[in-house]
């Protein structure tokens, strides 16, 4: 038949279509085809030419006799041709024929695909094999192959002694590869060589990838077998990817399941099939060579990644489950049997070296059984390089020496980051992980049985390769004795303890099935692999386990991915959930009140820094949510947790890691508390934690704690802190360190006592809420209550203020050594021009002590920077406060303070001593003092005891002082010593005040001021009573250049010893400065008459002249109603008014409040002291509440007074 005969024309566009075995056996006529074909049916040679074993069946066939030379494209359309027939002898017509095929050769522009030959017989068993290339669809390629397949018998003839320089090859589809590509292919039933034999390709001498092949026959080499290759060219580097081998692959020598002796990198094969040879053996690979170029060793790094080998791999020497040699490995992984009777045997590779780079074997296990005579490891026999993050659960047997989990070795390594759970057998040097070096945050559970050297992890000391931090379960490995690192099953498995000794960068725990407890797994493996368990665990009532006592019950999880707590144990397990299994955005909420820890009374606390105390009773230890570093990034906490408003009892966080019952020094969480960082997503709110304990580390300076929250980004909402121990060395707030966010409506109660640790000095820093209160941070709705020690400074609400705190309230006893405030020790200012704002805040506290100075109700120092001021407005003091320099509100001011009210009475043996500030830098105004004040020194003041004008002028305006001041020199009324500076010309200038009640001293001693630079429009009409000469119902002394003017006096209730306003004796009569005093009598100062008789002050904007009583300032009309402070003096730029009552109104007469509000609300009803009387609810419109005594109330935070 004429090929032209044929339909199409042969081109790429118009192909030859072969439609019958006439066609076909024309179009391969040729002894080069240069014309394109497509085959239109599926083709018959020969019928029934092999049975199911692939023997052959008697009969006559046709032989093939094609010695053809591909220049086109033959594609098959995926038809099959069957019965290829081709057998040789020595008197045959191809005794001298070497080159066997469907083809003999495809060129570089020739292209098979889509084809499929079964039913094949090829056998070459009379011919000379030295030289015999047999492949199913080709004997050479050059060109391209994809997606066909070969189903059929191949032989070469063997012989005892074989040449090294033998070139016979066979392959299932090609025998040898000098280019081009195969991708796709596959081959089945039987394939034997002699020399270098694959499933796919017998040799290869290209460079492309060999992608996406599978070989299911049966291979036998003399030499070199491969279920995807042969062998490769060593002059060539080629890429071995997503290859994979089902069938049994036997060699007399080296032999692997994807290519038996190679220069390449093999990457996401896997091997299923059973791999025998003599050495040189693995799973995947048999030797992957280390290249010698131009020699010069300039060895070219290779590579075995993500390959596994599920098959049984045997063999005498140098067996390895995945490969024999390589300088790479990772990602690979044994589940089959590799079994040997020589040595140098591993489950996954038996030799990892190099001479040129640094050789490595990562993320690899081995899960199969493992067994030779002499080094014999899990997952290495001998390495030079690194071994990390490996693991081991098969048994591994040696009949003679060196058996181990990870490596047998003959070369001293130390491994990293390893464990092993198999069984670990052999004569002597048997180690349950490293039998050649050392080991570094690796464990052990499995058993290691030996004769002698039998050790639970690696020899003792091993050339200087001695191991460090790592941990063997003693109830597993049962040795003679204990050896470093033993653990009990309880201890290996509690996650907080053990885990960041062995670095939680690399393993992680987590528990998510009710019946399994889990050891420490390599990271890596997360969600891929579950690390070692123990099973059947059980729990008691409170979510405990009843076997080990650090496992905890898991809690069940809502479809919206919120736990349920409803027990101790859940609590603990979502702790460990959140902090070891990066889950650091897991809600949760509490369906009960909890306990961690009961019987707290039974803890020595006193003992807990000690790092000898032993823990003897059952002692469950939180991790703070959000302090655990996974990786490269902090697991900051950033769900939701939702206390419901129920109370989590006994939480026990202690600085120190516990291992073992010791306390470990030197090892301790960066934050503590319930929370150790809240992101701005976070929420906690409604919980209450009770009867609990939160220490810091004592060596540590530096360490937020808070028993809600270390460091707040996000939200606290209604929660408090009850009957709770908080100690730490600096940086230290009751419910939280550092908030950056926003918390309200909390707070800490009765039985709370928080405390620095004995020891240090000048460090510690303590806010009875939260230590620093920064630039974006918002305090609000919140009170401190219980006890406070310190050395150092202390804040009843917060340590140092750079945000926003109102409305908060500080019932807490406080002792420290210095710098104490009711409500803040520091108002700050911050370097970028942040305000502190401190107001609408009560102290009820009157347990405020300091052993050497500096105490005030409400803050100690406010603060400016660059002329920006910090402020306090609208702050109340209501405890009785005793020290040496103290004040009712702030002790020294270099901002505003204004609105604030002292009602404590002050007991100082030192000076300054003020009701509202004891040292003023800057401005007060609008502020009262209604406290009495004594002191046995100097600078007393009702308002301000001590003013310093050195950078500023001072002014104080606007000011009440209705308490009796005592003090030795320069006491006053409003302010005890107004300065003048001389060399800066800067002074105090005091306006607008009034004092009404009792000013005694021994000298400077005024109504108004002891010591005045400038007093003017002030009134006074208390009695004045002093022992020297400069004593008077105004001033007692002023400067030569200062002022007193446009002031009055009540004739009848402000008498000095003299009756006269200023002393006839006293030199400042005659200055300059002194005009414009006035008389008044007590008719003549009430009523309307007053703007006549008093015409100086100014009633249209700061005076208001009462109907029956004396004049009073305009900012404190409301006040006398059971108002608020009203500051008149206000400008636009006043970002906080002083008054603020939300349109509520509340009027007093006779033991009854009378509330006019827009709206119904409910509030606490608390008396002066801070006690609660009831609570109250307001609806819309007017209410009363009567029955109340004279005194000082509060509604809420609306303050009221019934006289």
């Amino acid at each position: 038949m004429n090929i032209n005969a044929m339909k199409g024309t042969g081109s790429l566009e118009d192909p030859y279509l072969i439609e019958n075995k006439e066609d076909f056996k024309t179009y391969f006529s040729a002894k080069s085809i240069d014309s394109h074909a497509k085959l239109m049916n599926d083709i018959v040679l020969n019928e029934n030419v092999l049975d199911e074993n692939y023997q052959l069946n008697e009969g006559t066939y046709e032989q093939w006799n094609s010695q053809c030379e591909l220049h086109a494209t033959f594609d098959g359309q995926n038809h099959s041709v069957s019965g290829l027939y081709m057998y040789t002898n020595s008197t045959s017509n191809y005794s001298k024929n070497h080159y066997w095929g469907l083809f003999t050769e495809i060129a570089e522009d020739g292209t098979v695909k889509n084809l499929t030959l079964k039913d094949t017989y090829l056998n070459c068993a009379d011919t000379d094999p030295s030289r015999n290339h047999i492949g199913g669809i080709c004997a050479h390629n050059s060109g391209t192959i994809e997606n066909c397949h070969f189903d059929g018998y191949i032989f070469d003839k063997y012989i005892d002694e074989f040449d090294t320089n033998d070139r016979s090859y066979v392959g299932g589809i090609c025998a040898k590869m000098t280019g081009g590509s195969i991708s796709g292919c596959s081959a089945k039933g039987s394939l034997n060589g002699l020399n270098r034999t694959g499933g796919i390709i017998g040799f290869y001498e290209g460079t492309a990838p060999i992608t996406n092949c599978t070989n299911y026959a049966h291979i036998y080499g003399k030499r070199e077998a491969g279920g995807i290759v042969g062998a490769t060219d060593m002059s060539n580097e080629v890429n071995i990817n997503q290859c994979d081998n089902h069938g049994v692959v036997e060699s007399d020598h080296n032999a692997g399941g994807v290519v038996a002796w190679a220069k390449a990198s093999v990457s996401n094969c896997k091997n299923l099939g059973t791999v025998r040879g003599q050495d040189y053996t693995g799973g995947i690979a048999g030797y992957i060579y280390n290249a010698i170029d131009n020699c010069v060793n300039e060895g070219i790094s290779k590579d075995i990644t993500k390959c596994h080998n599920e098959g049984i791999v045997t063999g005498e020497d140098n067996i390895g489950g995945v490969a024999y040699s390589t300088e790479q490995i990772s990602d690979c992984y044994n589940i089959g049997t590799v079994k040997a009777t020589g040595g140098n045997i591993a489950g996954v590779c038996a030799n990892v070296s190099s001479s040129t780079i640094n050789a490595q074997i990562i993320h690899c296990y081995n899960n199969g059984t493992v067994s030779g005579n002499n080094h014999v490891a899990g997952i290495v026999g001998t390495a030079s390089g690194t071994v990390t993050q490996c693991f081991n659960t098969g048994d591994i047997t040696a009949t003679d020496n060196n058996a181990a989990g990870i490596i047998a070795g003959n070369v001293s390594l130390k491994i990293s980051f390893c464990y092993n759970t198999g069984t670990i057998t052999g004569a002597s040097n048997v180690c349950g992980l490293n039998a050649a070096g050392g080991a570094y945050k690796c464990y052990n559970l499995g058993q290691v049985i030996g004769e002698e050297n039998v050790r639970p992890i690696a020899p003792d000391n091993t050339m200087q390769m001695n191991s460090s931090n790592c941990y063997y379960n003693k109830e597993k490995c049962i040795l003679e004795k204990d050896y470093a690192g033993a653990l009990t099953t309880e201890q290996i498995l509690d996650i907080q303890h053990l885990m960041p000794l062995l670095d939680t960068d690399v393993w992680y725990m987590y528990e998510d099935q009710e019946d399994k407890a889990y050891y420490p797994n390599l990271r890596y493996y997360k969600g891929i692999i579950d690390g070692p368990v123990e099973k059947d665990i059980t729990f008691d009532e409170n979510g405990f386990c009843k076997e080990y006592k650090f496992i905890y019950q898991p809690a069940p999880i809502t479809e919206d991915g919120v736990v349920e707590i409803s027990n101790g144990g859940q609590l603990m397990w979502y702790m460990e959930k959140v902090n070891f299994d990066e889950q650091k955005s897991l809600s949760a909420v509490l369906l009960e009140d909890v306990t961690i820890n009961a019987d707290m009374d039974q803890f020595d606390f006193e003992k807990i820094v000690d790092t000898t105390y032993a823990i003897t009773k059952v002692f469950y230890r939180w991790v703070p949510l959000g302090t655990i570093k996974n990786g490269l990034e902090w697991n900051h906490f950033s769900g939701t947790f939702d206390g419901q408003d129920h109370t989590i009892n006994g939480l026990i966080c202690n600085g120190l890691y516990l291992q073992q019952g010791k306390f470990i020094p030197g090892i301790h969480y960066p934050e503590i508390g319930f929370v150790g960082y809240l992101e701005e997503d976070g929420v906690i709110k409604n919980l209450k934690i009770n009867n609990s304990y939160f220490q810091g580390n004592e060596k540590e300076q530096h360490q937020p704690i808070g028993a809600l929250c270390a460091e707040n980004h996000g939200l606290i909402s209604r929660c408090s802190v009850d009957n709770t121990r908080i100690a730490s060395g600096n940086l230290l707030g009751g419910i939280c360190s550092q908030n950056y966010g926003t918390i309200k409506n909390s707070g800490t109660n009765k039985g709370c006592f928080i405390h620095d640790i004995d020891g240090i000095l000048a460090l510690a820093e303590i806010g009875g809420l939260v230590h620093t209160n920064h630039g974006t941070g918002i305090l609000s709705e919140c009170n401190s209550n219980g006890v406070i020690n310190s050395k150092n400074g202390v804040g009843g609400i917060v340590y140092d203020n750079y945000g926003l705190l109102s409305y908060c309230k500080n019932f807490a006893e406080i002792n420290a050594t210095s710098n104490v405030g009711g409500i803040c020790c520091n108002n700050n200012v911050t370097y970028e021009g942040t305000i502190g704002k401190l107001n609408h805040c009560v102290n009820f506290s009157s347990k405020l002590a300091s052993e050497r100075y500096s105490v005030a109700g409400v803050c100690c120092f406010n603060k400016n920077y660059n002329d920006i001021y910090a402020e306090i407005g609208n702050c109340n003091n209501l405890g009785f406060i005793e020290g040496k320099e103290i004040a009712g509100i702030c002790w020294e001011n270099n901002g505003m303070v204004k609105g604030c009210l002292n009602y404590g009475d002050l007991t100082s043996t030192e000076g300054p001593v003020g009701g509202i500030v004891s040292n003023n830098y800057r401005t007060v105004k609008t502020s009262l003092n209604h406290g009495n004040i004594t002191s046995k020194k100097d600078y007393v003041g009702g308002i301000v005891g001590k003013c310093n004008s050195f950078f500023n002028d001072i002014n104080i305006s606007l000011c009440v002082n209705n308490g009796v001041i005592i003090g030795n020199k320069n006491v006053g009324g409003i302010v005890g010593f107004g300065d003048y500076v001389k060399e800066t010309e800067k002074g105090s200038n005091v306006n607008n005040c009034i004092n009404t009640s009792t000013i005694a001293g021994n000298d400077n001693v005024g109504g108004i001021c002891g010591n005045s630079f400038i007093t003017e429009k002030c009134f006074a009409y208390g009695p004045v009573k002093g022992l020297g000469t400069f004593v008077g119902c105004i001033i007692g002394h002023s400067y030569a250049n200062g002022f007193l003017r446009h002031c009055y006096v009540n004739l009848d209730s402000c008498i000095t010893k003299l009756d006269v306003i200023i002393n006839p004796n006293n030199p400042i009569i005659d200055l300059p400065g002194v005009y414009d005093i006035t008389y008044v009598k007590s008719s003549d100062a009430q009523g309307s008459g007053v703007k006549s008789s008093m015409g100086n002050l100014d009633f249209d904007n700061t005076w208001v002249a009462a109907e029956n009583g004396y004049p009073t300032l305009k900012a404190f009309k409301n006040l006398e109603d059971g108002g608020f402070i009203e500051d008149v003096d206000k400008s636009e730029s006043d970002a906080d008014p002083v008054i603020e009552n939300d349109g509520v109104l509340i009027y007093t007469n006779e033991g009854t409040a009378y509330v006019i509000s827009p709206s119904a609300f409910s509030a606490y009803l608390y008396n002066i002291n801070g006690l609660i009387l009831k609570e109250v609810t307001i609806t819309e419109g007017v209410n009363s509440i009567s029955g109340l005594h004279r005194g000082v109330y509060f509604l809420g935070n609306r303050k009221f007074i019934i006289k």
